[in-house]
């Protein structure tokens, strides 16, 4: 086993001081610029310049920078409720690929969703409101499919992504 060669104390700090700076770059400080990818594919870059500022993704929401600072890098996160942010945590949704599967049959109308209009709204306002989250109002949208099951799984995950959106 190789012996390590004596270090001193200003070697140690040093170290310490990389492997402390190491861990810091991985989660969002001050003003850090963050590429923000959106549900519609298309990206955003902003620096964080002030805990107060507010970080305006669009039509998908806002947020105060605050919110981030200290949350780590690489998570997928969910504006919900009033300027709030949480990691998304996306649960596999496993559903059974059919191989014989196509989708000849089925038609792309609105009798195929049992849920109402007025049904999907209140659950979208629950969802923005922190009560449900995404993917618990996919699972419901989905569930509620009358064609879904008949769909092949290519069909079934770009649905599902339709449905992120």
């Amino acid at each position: 086993m190789a012996s390590l060669p004596d270090a001193g104390p200003a070697a140690v700090d040093a170290v310490a001081d990389a492997v402390a700076a190491a861990a810091a770059a991985c989660f969002v400080r001050l003003d850090d610029w963050i590429l923000f990818r959106l549900p519609s594919g298309n990206h955003k870059l902003v620096r964080l310049t002030s805990l107060d500022m507010t970080v305006n993704l669009g039509k998908f929401g806002s947020f105060r920078a605050a919110e981030l600072i200290g949350q780590p890098f690489d998570q997928h996160y969910e504006i919900y409720g009033r300027d709030q942010v949480r990691v998304l945590r996306k649960e596999d949704i496993d559903y059974e690929v059919d191989e014989d599967a196509n989708n000849r049959d089925i038609v792309d109308d609105t009798a195929s969703q049992k849920l109402s209009h007025s049904e999907i709204l209140k659950l979208k306002k629950a969802n923005v409101d922190g009560e449900l989250d995404q993917q618990g109002l996919i699972k419901e949208i989905v569930a509620n499919s009358a064609t879904f099951d008949k769909k092949t799984g290519f069909a079934k995950q770009k649905y599902i992504k339709r449905k992120e959106k």
